[in-house]
């Protein structure tokens, strides 16, 4: 009889706190939060960058709830009619930066490179990707003029892609960084790979895991224990001021090499 009730209380408080947080899917919470690819991400590999958006994800069955559509390189869509991108004559505006400029919380036509195209009158590409460093930032942005060829870039950053600089893995995903040796900067990614970090094999988590006050109440209490392995984050050096200060005169030095560039922008 005590079992039952026990086994009763247990059901009304998962009820409870899945109609609090809105959670009604039957998964995993502890697998899904184990690293960026197994959660509710709307991420991919990549071998440069770590992750990028990926490619072809439509819906809202993503980790913020709203409308997010990627189209091909990682950009994201500015509206739901999901334009496809080709570059045509005339000028073309490129926002590259962090979860700020991709749009976390909002929906595609939400965004501030939405919100800028419509304003402008500028066909606005949307290379913004959560969780991303100044470094990778960078990177991107490089890779994506060299797709695109955008007449104007807008870069932002905040505080927090900084000192993401300093890391070589985050939420156990490796990611590029930079060095300095001798005043100049070295780019490290020969230790991007595919292969997922190892979890713990936590025989809780693939059991109760399926428990979503059981998830709640276990990164609560016990963070470390529930989700070690998983998500790990590595810092390889202290100067994610310096290599920033670094990377801001690389970009003068690429904007003085690309003349089709003709406005650039760092927005803070």
């Amino acid at each position: 009889m005590a079992l039952v009730s026990l086994i009763l209380v247990f059901g009304i408080l998962e009820l409870g706190i899945r109609i609090y947080w809105g959670e009604y899917r039957f998964h995993n919470s502890w697998e899904v939060n184990r690293n960026l690819f197994r959660s509710a991400y709307p991420a991919e590999f990549h071998q440069q960058l770590g992750w990028i958006p990926i490619e072809g994800y439509v819906g809202d069955a993503n980790v913020w709830g709203t409308h997010v559509t990627i189209l091909q390189d990682g950009i994201r869509a500015n509206s739901k009619e999901s334009i496809p991108i080709s570059r045509e004559e005339g000028d073309l505006i490129l926002a590259i930066g962090d979860s700020y400029t991709f749009g976390d919380m909002v929906s595609d036509h939400e965004t501030w490179p939405a919100r800028l195209e419509g304003l402008s009158g500028i066909r606005t590409l949307n290379g913004g990707v959560f969780g991303y460093a100044v470094d990778q930032t960078y990177l991107r942005m490089r890779i994506l003029d060299e797709q695109y060829r955008p007449t104007h870039i807008v870069m932002s950053l905040i505080p927090c892609d900084i000192l993401r600089c300093e890391l070589s893995e985050r939420t156990a995903v490796p990611k590029p960084y930079f060095e300095i040796v001798d005043n100049t900067l070295v780019l490290r990614d020969g230790h991007i790979t595919e292969k997922p970090a190892a979890g713990n094999g936590n025989l809780l988590g693939r059991t109760l895991g399926y428990s979503f006050l059981t998830h709640k109440l276990m990164l609560q209490a016990f963070p470390e224990y529930w989700l070690q392995g998983s998500q790990r984050t590595t810092q390889v050096h202290s100067d994610g001021a310096a290599v920033t200060c670094l990377l801001m005169k690389e970009i003068e030095s690429f904007l003085k090499a690309t003349p089709s560039v003709k406005k650039f922008y760092l927005l803070i």
